[in-house]
């Protein structure tokens, strides 16, 4: 099945090109085709880059940012307030949470993204093949079965999220932290919404990760096949 709906070309929007090459270091050497679609809306892509930067805050500063400038300010506020700096959650972390939310949601072309960062930013196969199996398996600690317990959960329709999930997150993470791993369950959960909805092409990267190294979950492009 194709794409439901063409994105506009990376050549006719030539203005956005620092957020390209931003994006493909990002993710690997690409731009996702969701954003492409995305384009079609220009305040909605501007929108969804400052939550991307929200959500990814502190991952890599050594990495540009196109919204260099407002954060700056917004540390400068911190600062001022007397407020330290926030520790975000890891790279890892993050990824780990992508990948949990979309398996729970079955959004296939977020499952090969999220399998593919996650190998990018340091999660190793054992963790990858063993996802589903975190509660017991012997590569996860207590914190990220908190964080990934909460994902799967918040992942499910009706959300599944409860109390005690929120006891577990405060065992091991700060409040602001536990904020950051909420908004990267929410940001993950648009993208399955959006990319599940437009049956989003998979870019060759993360179809060729995804067809070699999602075995155990059965994994398969379906729809999402250009």
């Amino acid at each position: 099945m194709s794409q439901r709906l063409e994105g506009l070309k990376r050549e006719d929007l030539k203005e956005f090109e620092p957020i390209w090459q931003t994006i493909e270091k990002t993710m690997g050497g690409f731009v996702p085709n969701s954003i492409f679609i995305m384009s079609h809306n220009i305040e909605l892509m501007n929108g969804f880059g400052m939550l991307s930067a929200g959500v990814f805050r502190g991952a890599d500063e050594s990495r540009p940012n196109p919204l260099s400038a407002m954060f700056a300010s917004l540390k400068n506020a911190l600062k001022r307030l007397g407020k330290p700096k926030p520790d975000p959650i890891s790279r890892e972390l993050r990824s780990l949470i992508f990948m949990a939310v979309s398996m729970s949601a079955g959004c296939r072309y977020c499952q090969a993204h999220s399998a593919l960062i996650a190998s990018n930013h340091g999660a190793s196969s054992d963790k990858i093949d063993d996802l589903l199996n975190y509660e017991e398996s012997p590569h996860f600690d207590d914190a990220e079965r908190a964080a990934i317990a909460i994902a799967f959960a918040a992942g499910e329709v009706p959300n599944a999220a409860r109390a005690d999930h929120f006891t577990a997150l405060k065992a091991h993470y700060s409040t602001e932290q536990i904020v950051d791993i909420v908004a990267a369950i929410a940001y993950m959960g648009f993208l399955n919404r959006w990319n599940d909805t437009f049956a989003t092409a998979l870019e060759d990267a993360p179809l060729d990760f995804a067809s070699r190294n999602l075995e155990k979950v059965t994994w398969e492009a379906g729809k999402h096949v250009a």
